[in-house]
């Protein structure tokens, strides 16, 4: 495994990050250094296509979790569901619709209304930038039940959620927003 220089590192962090990072002691400094270290060698290749996730990884004794599915905006999710799912939509003391919750309420009545059971919203990872922590991931599965999930999905299930939800391409593999080990991406 090459390792990366620190200013190489440096621009994995967010830009307030990197100046904080100049006023830190050494020891947080080689911390952060050996944990971008560990993770940018395996992040560096999501969101990653179906065919191109190595077989390795979906095994359920990989040691990590990814789902497979499609980056989303809990604001257009919350457009959604005042427009099609009314009754889902989770508003303030104000009454002004929450982007937050709503999206968590509405994902039930999409699931139903395209007849995908496991449909669920993760926070994922979506590259080795720390600004790609915690992204909103509209998941048809995880790779501890990819192979018999993709089998049950409908297409047309699948092409009526693209078309409800506007989204654009394929389904892509990311990584659970909670991981922190990191196994190699290619097989050893």
């Amino acid at each position: 495994m090459s390792t990366l220089s620190q200013e190489e590192i440096l621009q994995y962090l967010r830009p307030l990050r990197r100046e904080q990072f100049k006023t830190w002691d050494s020891e947080r400094k080689n911390l952060t250094i050996d944990r971008l270290q560990a993770c940018i060698p395996f992040l560096k290749h999501f969101p990653v296509a179906a065919d191109k996730l190595p077989p390795h990884l979906l095994r359920t004794d990989s040691g990590i979790l990814l789902y497979f599915g499609w980056i989303i905006d809990e604001k257009e999710l919350c457009e959604l569901a005042i427009k099609s799912f009314p009754q889902a939509v989770h508003r303030d003391n104000n009454l002004v619709p929450s982007p937050t919750f709503t999206t968590f309420a509405v994902i039930h009545r999409i699931a139903e209304a395209c007849k995908l059971p496991d449909l669920s919203i993760q926070r994922c990872r979506i590259g080795p930038h720390e600004s790609d922590v915690n992204h909103l991931v509209l998941s048809l599965a995880s790779n501890s039940n990819f192979e018999g999930q993709m089998e049950e999905l409908s297409k047309e299930g699948i092409d009526k959620l693209k078309e409800m939800v506007r989204l654009q391409g394929p389904p892509r593999w990311f990584v659970h927003h909670d991981t922190y080990i990191w196994p190699s991406f290619h097989p050893v």
